[in-house]
């Protein structure tokens, strides 16, 4: 019910913008720190040259490898760009602080890029929220009431691995589908659900907690339809019940 639709009881990131996300706050904050640390240590900021802003920045862009590396397994290519995304915010906001106490408007101006950088990411980052009535993704409402059923699956291609109950129907991918992350001694495969309406398959894949996403997707509905047959089989049971032919002397 739409009234029960006030607050989701999981939410999952898809796609890579909250990889950026978390780069760009990684980066900012990292330079917003070493700005202010040589603010700190000069007594004219902009004597001590915009050249310390390239310090943040080497670290931001370790960090930000690291974080895509190891926290999110997504390809060398994210990484790669998440690490620079991360450089440039970092050099920007340490640049920005740098300079405010000399040229103020030229230093926020610099700072408000680099928090620019953050709000985009923050803004078109997917979202996929589990409701009490239905999944959410992005703008498209998936009721429970809607499932023909749902399973979830990994290996490549998805299309080897559609559950009998979509097949036939027209498939719709709505997130990016990230099959694996390889290291030299270990490998993750990454699972992704499948959920079945009457007209369409739907593939769906959370950046994060995938497991955990996609057994939630299959529990919730399950719950729901359970309570759903429950539901019929007491009101089935309640016209019986009150059905005068049913009575014997």
């Amino acid at each position: 019910m739409k009234k029960d639709r006030w607050r989701p009881i999981y939410r999952y990131p898809f796609g890579n913008a909250f990889v950026y996300l978390i780069g760009s706050l990684v980066g900012t904050g990292t330079g917003a720190a070493a700005g202010l640390i040589t603010v700190q240590a000069c007594q004219a900021a902009i004597s001590c040259g915009v050249h310390a802003a390239a310090v943040p920045a080497a670290i931001a862009l370790v960090i930000g490898h690291v974080i895509a590396r190891y926290l999110f397994f997504v390809t060398q290519i994210t990484r790669l760009r998440n690490a620079i995304l991360a450089s440039i915010a970092a050099f920007l906001q340490a640049t920005g602080i740098v300079l405010a106490p000399a040229m103020p408007f030229l230093g926020i101006g610099i700072m408000v890029i680099a928090w620019g950088i953050v709000a985009v990411f923050f803004a078109h980052y997917g979202r996929i929220r589990l409701y009490t009535d239905a999944v959410v993704i992005g703008k498209l409402v998936l009721p429970y009431s809607e499932f023909v059923y749902t399973e979830f699956s990994t290996g490549k291609p998805f299309q080897d691995h559609v559950p009998e109950q979509g097949k036939g129907k027209a498939i719709e991918i709505i997130t990016p589908i990230d099959y694996e992350y390889i290291e030299e001694n270990f490998g993750v495969f990454h699972p992704y659900t499948f959920i079945i309406t009457r007209e369409k398959t739907y593939v769906v894949q959370s950046l994060t907690h995938r497991p955990e996403f996609v057994a939630n997707v299959r529990n919730a509905w399950a719950c729901y339809d359970w309570d759903r047959r429950q539901k019929q089989e007491q009101k089935q049971d309640g016209t019986r019940n009150h059905d005068p032919g049913s009575i014997t002397a």
